[in-house]
């Protein structure tokens, strides 16, 4: 699964071997785990690389949702252009969830682990859909909370005679 990381212009420290051995992406069947590149402007410069991911049937993992919707109406405009459906794409938060962190700048190493772990969760499959059961209240609804605002909600429902 093509595996897409940048370090936001230097404002993150990335280890891409040491993030492509520690989430498992980047395999490759006869060179085991490469080094997984660390982008500087994925989502200006190097969108290029971008594109050349989107040909494979691999999910592709951008590690940025800052930027999705622009990858996101890139991924089309090269289906629209190829006349062809391009690989799905997923987002995942590396950033703000663990790039920008204070933990980051003391030790790079504890940020790349979470980074890891992070690309890891998502590269796995979708879980399957949760059945859904239809049920009848009869009209009797039970509303928890602090009582400040079950109240409140109370008597608008009672009000609508539900």
């Amino acid at each position: 699964m093509p595996t897409l990381i940048c370090n936001c212009n230097d404002t993150m420290p990335l280890d891409g071997a040491a993030l492509a051995k520690a989430s498992g992406g980047n395999q490759d069947a006869t060179q085991g785990t490469a080094p997984l590149k660390v982008h500087r402007l994925l989502c200006r410069r190097e969108i290029g690389d971008f594109r050349k991911a989107l040909d494979g049937t691999d999910d592709v993992i951008v590690a940025c949702t800052q930027e999705s919707p622009l990858f996101t109406e890139v991924a089309a405009q090269t289906a629209s252009e190829q006349g062809v459906m391009t690989a799905p794409v997923r987002f995942v938060n590396i950033r703000e969830t663990g790039g920008w962190s204070a933990g980051a700048r003391r030790d790079p190493a504890t940020a790349n682990a979470k980074i890891a772990a992070l690309l890891a969760v998502a590269a796995l499959p979708d879980p399957d859909p949760v059945a859904t059961v239809d049920y009848r209240s009869e009209g009797t609804v039970l509303i928890m909370g602090p009582a400040a605002r079950a109240l409140p909600w109370a008597g608008r429902l009672s009000e609508a005679g539900l």
